[in-house]
């Protein structure tokens, strides 16, 4: 076992002195279910008067740091590659408390650790400091036999000439605490301590940082509120030992949120470096039985084959879904009568009772409820053409243009479209995007105007407008450009026109009256924010930009299109009239609803 496990000069008096009494076996006894503790959460749970089950708290704990007492290693060397850990499980399946029995262990393994704890609220996270440590100052019976180190000190009365152990019940104050048995060792920071944002100090040094809640109700709904959620995750980044690890967990309530972006980081990181030093677990509060084994698609393992996810727990081929729906968390019964985990019934009706979205946030790490997205995918798709061939080349051509602000770190792309207006339907043509200075906006726009012709141009006004209209037009004197039909036109300054002008979308793709085109630049931006609208998170700078399309004074809405907008009929109308394939009557793509040619 590890060193400071009898260390006598940490070890109560008392203590020591009984278990010296101990008869061979019991003590043999004592030390094998103190090492069961050091190893197995689970059973340090049991200890701590928890109730933790094998499903599915054992793959829970199979996403955390295992640790080796025997092997008396450092604790950086438990992971040598994975030092950031993501568990996104829903809630109600004990998250929050294996974390605390985990913290538990890491400080019964290295009582010499400083842990930081970072959450979105002080008032959140002086509560999870408040139940640590009074699982050390207010012990079960069980963990005070096991480990009387951690919860008492000893202190030698002269006229007796005896040593008392006594509980050490002020170890710390609401933001940080320190066990007793702490090895000599001097550090400037506590066994744990709590931190927010603001008091974050730039000088600490810690072994492992613990995340949790970043993101949460309270803070989902504003961009500027998640871009800070990130920027605090960042701040305390650097107050990571190098050798040490990082346990973040969450819940899913917003696109582009701190979570969302940390994946995308890591699988850059693995794209340039071959690997990442993060690993992530996100489930939903549903399990599915495997017709191959039997075994429930919790033990699955999605990391190493998504689309056949081998079973760890025996030679399965990969996961297949028999159809049989379950839950992540089965209830039973705890040790003290209360009735624990979900039913089938009981995950329905909250589905009802917090509505599909909360539901989705909270049980299912979804920030869209299914079904419940403004623009499906369906509904792209729909309205996507693929093939140039299937472009207008008639009708009335303008430019519309949201600029974003120079030197905002991180800011929206400015994003001009290129549209043709045919028979009462807008067609998106061509894109151009960048972060660009008045100078390269200039660029653009005149490439725009010699590359297309436009008969319009709308960019929306900003403070400072003027002078880049001035800059535009000045170069395109130099292009000897004699004509930019550009108009500046104020947007709506109401605090929710940008959702209401990303809304106003729908209803003309709904309608077949807005088409757009796969094969211009920027094309899978745009339908990455529209389908994650209105839970962007950061970006919407496309989807805006498609939204001042529509509300752009072209009075596209005054011509009726043809009565019959399927896109077979439509497209041969189209090709027709563009002269495409001769004429040919008996053109047709299918049906298929893609605008592909089939």
């Amino acid at each position: 076992m590890s060193n400071y496990e009898i260390n006598p000069v940490n070890f109560p008096q008392q203590a020591q002195a009984r278990i010296n009494a101990m008869p061979e076996p019991e003590r043999d006894a004592w030390k094998c279910a103190r090492l069961a503790c050091l190893t197995d959460s689970i059973e340090l749970g049991d200890v701590l008067g928890m109730d933790f089950q094998k499903d599915p708290h054992g793959l829970l704990f199979e996403q955390f740091i295992k640790m080796q007492p025997l092997g008396g290693l450092p604790l950086g060397r438990l992971s040598e590659v994975i030092k950031k850990f993501m568990i996104l499980w829903p809630r109600g399946v004990f998250k929050t408390s294996a974390v605390r029995v985990w913290v538990v262990q890491l400080i019964l393994n290295y009582p010499a650790i400083r842990i930081c704890f970072l959450t979105g609220g002080d008032d959140l996270a002086k509560r999870q400091l408040k139940s640590i440590k009074k699982m050390f100052e207010k012990p079960t019976p069980r963990f005070l036999e096991l480990f009387p180190e951690f919860c008492t000190k000893s202190i030698f009365n002269k006229k007796e000439s005896k040593w008392y152990d006594i509980p050490d019940t002020k170890m710390g104050n609401a933001h940080e605490f320190t066990v007793p048995c702490r090895p000599s060792v001097t550090f400037a920071e506590p066994t744990f301590a709590i931190s927010t944002a603001k008091s974050v100090k730039a000088g600490s040094h810690f072994d492992v940082i613990l995340v949790d809640d970043l993101v949460n109700e309270q803070n989902y709904k504003s961009v500027k509120a998640l871009e800070k959620c990130f920027q605090d995750y960042i701040d305390i980044c650097p107050l990571l030992e190098p050798s040490g690890f990082m346990l973040m967990t969450g819940t899913r309530y917003s696109y582009g949120d701190t979570y969302e972006r940390i994946q995308d980081l890591a699988k850059e990181e693995e794209k340039k470096l071959g690997h990442t030093i993060w690993q992530f677990s996100i489930r939903d509060c549903w399990s599915h039985g495997c017709k191959n084994c039997g075994h429930t698609s919790v033990y699955h393992d999605y990391r190493f084959n998504i689309v056949q996810p081998p079973c760890i727990k025996c030679d399965c081929s990969g996961f297949q879904d028999n159809d049989v729906k379950g839950v992540l968390f089965p209830k039973t019964i705890a040790h003290d009568g209360r009735d624990i985990g979900h039913t089938l019934e009981f995950l329905e009706g909250e589905k009802i009772r917090l509505g599909e979205e909360f539901f989705a946030n909270q049980y299912e790490n979804r920030p869209i409820a299914a079904g419940s997205q403004t623009f499906p995918q369906e509904l792209i798709d729909a309205q996507t053409l693929f093939h140039r061939e299937q472009l207008p080349k008639d009708g009335f051509i303008f430019v519309v243009g949201d600029l974003a602000y120079v030197g905002q770190e991180g800011r929206d792309y400015s994003v001009l479209y290129v549209c043709r207006i045919f028979e009462g339907q807008i067609f998106v043509v061509d894109c151009y995007f960048g972060n660009w200075d008045s100078s390269q906006i200039a660029d653009s726009t005149i490439l725009a105007i010699l590359r297309h012709r436009p008969e319009a141009m709308y960019y929306e006004k900003f403070n400072g407008w003027e002078a880049y209209d001035t800059i535009i037009r000045a170069k395109a004197s130099q292009s000897s450009l004699t004509h930019v039909p550009l108009q500046w036109i104020r947007g709506s300054q109401n605090p929710n026109a940008k959702l209401a002008r990303i809304g106003s979308i729908k209803s003309p793709l709904k309608n077949k009256r807005l088409w757009l085109f796969a094969g211009m630049p920027g094309y899978d931006r745009l339908v990455i924010q529209l389908t994650k609208w209105p839970k962007l998170g950061k970006h919407d700078d496309f989807a805006d930009c498609l939204g001042q399309v529509v509300a752009a004074p072209t009075s596209w809405q005054a011509t009726n299109p043809p009565p019959d907008l399927s896109v077979t009929n439509w497209l041969r109308k189209l090709h027709e009239h563009n002269d495409l394939g001769g004429g040919n009557a008996d053109y047709t793509d299918n049906g298929c609803g893609s605008g592909i040619c089939c």
